[in-house]
This record gives structure tokens, C-alpha cells and sequence, in this order.
């Protein structure tokens, strides 16, 4: 599978399974690490539409996909 639809895959994934995963936590903290833009789209969707704080939230892309 070419990066690219790797990371959207993976999106499609946490989008589906992070909520539930935080549910019942009373202070969540995130992490992501993966190729840039994967990185900035988990990134935003935590903090935008989960509505996590930006400090509880480490976001690292490692690599750019090609």
C-alpha cells in the first residue's frame, strides 16, 4: 500500500476508534508520531474536534511521504 493511502487509512482508523478510546478518561493525553501530513490531520481533528487542549497533545510528523 503506497504511504499515501496508508496514512489515510490510518486516519479513517483513529477518527473511528479515538473517541471511544477517550471516553471515560477524565485527562486524556495524545500523542502522534507519523509522516507529516498524517501528523497534521490527527493533530487537528484531536484538538479541533475532539476539543483536547493543545497541551495535552504531542504531535511529531517524522518524514515527509514522496
Amino acid at each position: 500500500m503506497p504511504r499515501q493511502d496508508a496514512g489515510a487509512h490510518l486516519v479513517d482508523r483513529v477518527r473511528k476508534d479515538l473517541p471511544g478510546l477517550l471516553q471515560g478518561t477524565s485527562d486524556p493525553y495524545v500523542w502522534i508520531a507519523c509522516d507529516t501530513a498524517t501528523t497534521r490531520t490527527l493533530a487537528a481533528y484531536v484538538r479541533k474536534e475532539l476539543g483536547l487542549p493543545k497541551q495535552r497533545v504531542h504531535a511529531l510528523g517524522y518524514w515527509r511521504a514522496t
